[in-house]
């Protein structure tokens, strides 16, 4: 079982992280002084994600992006200097993912499930401006690892009692995002996710052998930067 000291003391790293973003200590003859965090390379930044995530599982047996899900978390990054990447990020949240077969009426032998996965995610990634002709603002493109720790699990239809036993509790994915500016203080991000190892026990750790379970998802979501 997932203890509060787990979670408290990533949340909290978040937390502190957070505050040197906010603020930093500046000391000149006049005394202290806080002064605000400005977009200048060499500076800390912090932002919130809200994401909607269409999911499937492959390997399940069922296709399409037809399961909804949800990410929900706080960033914090800093910007580089002289590197040809902008700035390394890390990112924790709560997700639901997942993956649902609906009935069919052409085939009463299909049998519906709803599977429900609810994590801790911890990502660690990088973000690369690029300019594109004929827009106004440039991209940034984000690459990293995603860390995901399952803290519970069900499926809604009794179909999979036992859907909790059989899922690992720590899964690996790759996840690939690009962003876009819609003002000083929102960005849209377009995102993939994909398993690096079956979430499951049964299933091959090999992502090429053609077996095993893996989450497959694609999220629409909004950064919020005070």
């Amino acid at each position: 079982m997932l203890s509060m000291r787990n979670l408290i003391l990533p949340f909290g790293i978040l937390f502190i992280s957070n505050s040197f973003a906010q603020t930093e200590i500046k000391i000149n003859h006049v005394g202290v002084q806080k002064v605000q965090e400005n977009t200048n390379n060499g500076r800390f930044y912090f932002n919130t994600q809200t994401d909607v995530l269409f999911c499937q599982i492959d390997g399940d047996q069922a296709s399409g992006f037809n399961k909804f899900g949800y990410f929900l978390g706080v960033n914090t990054g800093y910007k580089l200097k002289n590197s040809s990447w902008n700035a390394i990020e890390m990112r924790m949240g709560i997700a639901e993912r997942g993956s649902r077969r609906a009935p069919s009426n052409i085939d009463p032998t299909i049998t519906p499930f709803n599977i429900r996965i609810n994590t801790i995610d911890v990502n660690l990634g990088a973000t690369k401006k690029w300019n594109f002709s004929g827009m106004q603002n440039p991209i940034a493109l984000y690459a990293g690892i995603k860390s995901s720790r399952v803290f519970a699990a069900k499926e809604t239809e009794m179909y999979m009692p036992s859907i909790d036993q059989d899922l690992r509790k720590m899964n690996y994915m790759l996840d690939l995002a690009a962003r876009y500016p819609l003002s000083d203080h929102v960005n849209l991000q377009v995102s993939y996710i994909y398993s690096l190892k079956s979430i499951t026990w049964s299933g091959s750790n090999n992502l090429y052998f053609g077996r095993g379970t893996y989450h497959n998802n694609f999220a629409v979501g909004i950064l919020y930067t005070p």
